[in-house]
């Protein structure tokens, strides 16, 4: 619990506002703010709001780590304003180099106190260290995760990825409020047009979509597909195809056998809005042309958008 001052008794009108008031209500402010963060996000975990992605920096060898927002383990608010540039790497053999941010009190304008007499800084700021390190950065230390980046043939590859119970993952948590995931599936090949299984649970292949919901992303895996594989995914809205996702928005092409599809950054249909509404029913449909894959999966996210 904070403290701040009692100013809704009668009597405080009567008084005088003090340096320790002062004081004492900044600091619950803080605290306050913290402990919001705390109830939203958890205290285990640190958490990136937007930016603070790395990529090469200007000089050889040196990374650059684009402007952001992110909170630390305890809940420390971190600002980077502007891209830091040209921070030097530790190891170029392929070795992986872990970039990481925290947070730390920035001093400014220096004065005397009027009664002692004493210097000390007036002002105290939100400010930041960022570090490489050729090992994991430890978030209880109070480090954010930016990446991690090795250089194998002379390219430098990187990791922005959080990966649950592995202790070298290569970026602190995504903050995402108000998104929403939801993953259909389908183990075996499909005889036929059918309904992929909401989370690989077998005749559940509908969903009432809790809110108002905007498809940002639709990401398809097909694990094993086999040579003569061609079959289109089409999203469903009540029973039919949605009215911005129809026949042949997405195909799966033949291909070898045993390839692998994926679409690492999601795919949507250009210049469409594929959006739900409370209630709506929402499914995936397949629809083999020849051939078909086998264990498919289809995972859709995006963000609540007006009723819920």
């Amino acid at each position: 619990m904070v403290s701040r001052t009692n100013v809704t008794d009668p009597e405080f009108l009567n008084d005088w506002y003090r340096n320790n008031d002062v004081r004492q209500d900044l600091t619950a402010e803080e605290a306050a703010i913290r402990d919001t963060m705390v109830d939203i996000y958890g205290i285990v975990n640190a958490y990136i709001f937007s930016g603070l992605t790395v990529e090469n920096g200007a000089g050889v060898n040196t990374f650059l780590v684009n402007a952001g927002r992110c909170r630390d383990y305890l809940k420390y608010h971190i600002v980077l304003a502007a891209n830091v540039d040209n921070i030097p790497c530790l190891d170029t053999t392929g070795v992986w180099n872990y970039i990481a941010i925290r947070h730390i009190w920035t001093y400014a304008n220096p004065d005397a106190a009027v009664k002692s007499g004493i210097a000390y800084n007036r002002q105290r700021s939100d400010g930041y260290e960022i570090n490489v390190a050729v090992v994991a950065h430890n978030e209880a230390a109070g480090w954010v995760r930016l990446a991690r980046a090795r250089k194998v043939g002379g390219v430098w590859f990187y990791d922005h990825e959080f990966t649950e119970g592995i202790a070298n993952y290569g970026r602190s948590r995504t903050a995402e409020l108000e998104s929403w995931t939801i993953d259909f599936s389908y183990l075996g090949a499909p005889g036929g047009i059918v309904l992929m299984d909401r989370h690989s649970l077998v005749g559940l292949d509908m969903w009432h979509v809790p809110f108002d919901f905007l498809v940002c992303r639709v990401e398809v895996d097909a694990r094993i597909a086999d040579a003569l594989a061609v079959t289109d995914v089409d999203l469903m809205q009540n029973g039919v195809n949605h009215p911005s996702w129809g026949p042949g928005s997405f195909t799966l092409i033949a291909t070898s056998t045993n390839a692998i599809h994926y679409s690492s950054e999601g795919f949507s249909p250009t210049n469409l809005v594929v959006q739900y509404y409370k209630n709506d029913l929402i499914q995936v449909q397949l629809t083999p042309a020849g051939g078909g894959p086998t264990d498919l999966a289809v995972l859709i996210s995006g963000r609540k958008t007006g009723n819920v």
